[in-house]
């Protein structure tokens, strides 16, 4: 570290001053640290979510998937896999298949 020379200690002090971070309220960096530990593929969740939802929410098909659900045992997790595999997600197909499962659920359905 080179010392500082010239000036007086009081210009010097406060010249350091200028550079400090200012302390930030922990609400703030909760929410930073939320942010940046947020998912690479959330995009492919709210299309997940997005796609299922519009999907369902249509009477005709919301009470198909009542019949296969009662007809079959379809479950949630089965239906969205099978989705991934038959519209051929490609990126990110975990959280798509937890995006369609939230909307399933989200609309009453197991």
């Amino acid at each position: 570290m080179v010392p500082v020379t010239g000036g007086n200690k009081a210009s010097r002090e406060e010249g350091c001053k200028m550079h400090v971070m200012p302390k930030l309220p922990p609400a703030i960096l909760a929410a930073a640290a939320i942010a940046l530990a947020a998912p690479a593929h959330a995009d492919a969740y709210h299309d997940g979510y997005n796609d299922t939802k519009d999907y369902y929410s249509q009477p005709k098909n919301h009470q198909y998937y009542l019949d296969q659900q009662h007809d079959h045992g379809y479950a949630a997790g089965i239906t969205c896999q099978s989705y991934v595999v038959f519209q051929g997600v490609t990126s990110g197909k975990d959280d798509w298949i937890r995006g369609c499962i939230d909307a399933l659920h989200d609309l009453g359905l197991k």
